[in-house]
């Protein structure tokens, strides 16, 4: 009986012994792993405030004579229906015209155009030339010739303050790349009683005239740089490009004037925005 006794007792000492050792074994692998812990292959989302475009702003004030710059950061999914969407019942989401008819004092000015064929290829494309015929008085004065603007209108504005008449048109040329192909460009002028803006200030473009407050304002593209002019004071701005003279649907981000504003869509590098300058 005791050997039966004292062998049970070594049995039972071997398996608890063997319990512990295993279970010391397992903490000081977990402890000492140096292995780096598996990483989720879930894509990682950046979770954006949930802001409306409008609430999503930067007010840069005006000072010395600058309009105020009212910016909104567009995400890539607000297109322009979207905004267009929120904004609907803004002022500025209505359509506007051009007037043909303008008034300085007693004078009428008015304006027509007049699309001329120059040629048709065999593949039956056809080239246009587009003449802007204006008239004082139901006199003509003055023609300017366009060349092809394609889909685009061909006047974009007609304004007049208490002592001069602008103009706003777009200038389309086609250009044969020699490779069978043809580029086809358009830019924006101002003509300002008969005179280009862009001849006489230097300018590669210029584009949506507003009177704005009172007081003459649109932008300009001079040595690749924006900016805009305002009561004939220029002022830069910080973008790249500014989505002007588009039609269709694209037409919808062309430059919106108001009494005391000016609305606009412009990027800066992939950045784009909805901007308002103004006297406010």
């Amino acid at each position: 009986m005791v050997r039966k006794a004292t062998l049970l007792t070594v049995i039972l000492m071997t398996f608890l012994v063997g319990c512990t050792a295993a279970t010391q074994t397992e903490v000081a692998e977990t402890a000492t792993s140096t292995e780096a812990p598996a990483l989720s292959t879930q894509p990682q989302l950046t979770i954006l405030p949930t802001l409306t475009i409008q609430e999503r702003v930067t007010l840069t004030p005006g000072t010395g004579g600058a309009l105020t710059i009212e910016e909104h950061p567009l995400t890539q999914r607000e297109d322009i229906d979207v905004v267009w969407a929120e904004y609907e019942d803004a002022e500025w989401t209505e359509p506007q015209s051009v007037p043909h008819r303008v008034t300085i004092g007693d004078d009428v000015y008015s304006f027509k155009e007049e699309h001329i064929l120059l040629n048709t290829d065999p593949d039956g494309m056809t080239e246009y030339q587009v003449d802007v015929r204006l008239y004082k008085n139901d006199e003509l004065f003055m023609t300017i010739t366009l060349g092809d603007n394609g889909p685009l209108p061909a006047v974009w504005g007609f304004v007049a303050t208490e002592d001069s008449w602008y103009l706003e048109i777009n200038r389309g040329e086609r250009i044969d790349r020699g490779d069978g192909s043809i580029e086809a460009t358009n830019l924006g002028d101002i003509i300002k009683n008969g005179e280009s803006l862009n001849e006489l200030e230097g300018y590669q473009q210029s584009f949506g005239f507003h009177i704005l407050s009172g007081k003459p304002f649109y932008f300009f593209i001079r040595d690749d740089a924006l900016g805009y002019s305002y009561d004939g004071v220029e002022y830069p701005l910080d973008y790249d490009r500014i989505s002007n003279h588009a039609c269709c649907s694209s037409g919808l981000a062309n430059p919106h004037g108001l009494e005391d504003r000016m609305v606009f869509f412009a990027n800066r590098g992939d950045q784009r925005y909805l901007v308002i300058v103004g006297d406010f």
